[in-house]
């Protein structure tokens, strides 16, 4: 499985073109095309943060959240779950940039 692959699954549901994908990988340092090697914790952060500024990114798109129900879930339900998950993912990830930072 590559990176670009792992990356997919992690953000399930939401369509980037693979081409954006990559970059958002390469500015965390990923090679899109890589293995991905689950026993790694700095690729697996590594790919942590990438979903974390994918989910960042359309958070800071609200032309992309229409008024659409689906499934009794309005668009309010998944811009707070969104936010949440957002919030979520930035407390793991101020962790370990901090470990990083000491050493």
């Amino acid at each position: 499985m590559t990176n670009l692959e792992r990356l997919k699954i992690e953000i399930k549901g939401i369509c980037y073109p693979d081409n954006e994908i990559s970059v958002y990988l390469q500015e965390n340092g990923l090679d899109p095309n890589a293995e991905y090697i689950p026993s790694s914790n700095a690729n697996k952060k590594a790919i942590y943060l990438t979903a974390l500024s994918l989910l960042e990114s359309l958070a800071n798109q609200p032309q992309l959240m229409k008024a659409y129900k689906m499934d009794d879930m309005t668009i309010s339900d998944f811009t707070e779950s969104i936010q949440s998950r957002i919030d979520h993912d930035a407390r793991l990830n101020s962790g370990h940039r901090e470990s990083r930072m000491r050493q």
